[in-house]
């Protein structure tokens, strides 16, 4: 096959094949609600369109840029994820990634200065199979957060985002990757709520070390600056949870 021919959904199913299935990872980000039209100066958002106007961290590259567009299921039992700061979400793809789709269980560990220091936990499952392993708890992601709030959770599905997701990946020059992403999404509380259009740049780093972390906290002062308003201090998530009536009176 040539390098330019576009992946299939077979090729994909190879890749990951041998690939572990369970993921811990650690995550640092920040992310500002804004206008595509004000930061991108077009409302046609391309990752070209980011690239051209992102400011970099010193020394850093672009090394690769992509869209694609993902689809997330959240998930709670009576808000009792959204009141620890936990969320849980099943994410599902489109096209050649079809076959692809994970749960991802995200604690908040804390927001310093507008910076999400996140553990996410993650299992790869079939996209089939989705609501089944919610309902009978029988993977990692969930182990985590029954373990975190001390009892068994039935959880129930309050609203879908389908975003697309506009990527530049950078290199530092001592290696470190960062990433930034202009996110247009839609999401919709179920069963039948009216849609809720938002767009989000975000930038983050998936490194525990200090030192790709004072990076990333200059170039979100950089961002912040530029953008003209502080870095929103809401997850998706919540904003979400939000929507479907968490934290209200009724």
């Amino acid at each position: 096959m040539s390098l330019s021919e576009p992946l299939t959904a077979d090729d994909i199913d190879r890749a990951m094949a041998h690939l572990p299935r369970v993921q811990i990872a650690v995550e640092q980000e920040y992310k500002w609600s804004v206008d595509p039209l004000a930061f991108l100066g077009t409302a046609d958002v391309t990752p070209q369109a980011l690239e051209r106007v992102l400011p970099l961290p010193e020394g850093a590259t672009v090394v690769t840029r992509f869209r694609h567009i993902q689809s997330s299921i959240y998930f709670d039992d009576n808000w009792r994820l959204a009141d620890n700061r936990l969320a849980l979400k099943a994410l599902v793809n489109p096209g050649p990634f079809r076959n692809l789709s994970w749960l991802f269980a995200k604690q908040t560990i804390s927001w310093v200065d507008g910076c999400r220091d996140s553990l996410e936990v993650s299992a790869r499952v079939a996209p089939q199979e989705i609501h089944q392993v919610v309902r009978e708890r029988r993977t990692l992601p969930l182990e985590y957060l029954e373990r975190l709030c001390g009892r068994e959770l039935h959880l129930d599905a309050y609203a879908t985002t389908t975003q697309e997701r506009n990527k530049v990946h950078l290199r530092l020059p001592d290696g470190v990757l960062f990433q930034a992403t202009f996110d247009v999404t839609r999401t919709r509380v179920l069963p039948d709520g009216e849609p809720v259009d938002q767009t989000w740049l975000e930038i983050e780093s998936t490194s525990s070390d200090l030192r790709p972390r004072g990076a990333l906290d200059a170039w979100a002062s950089t961002l912040t600056d530029r953008i003209g308003v502080e870095p929103d201090e809401v997850s998706k998530p919540e904003s979400a949870a939000r929507l479907a009536g968490w934290g209200s009176d009724g």
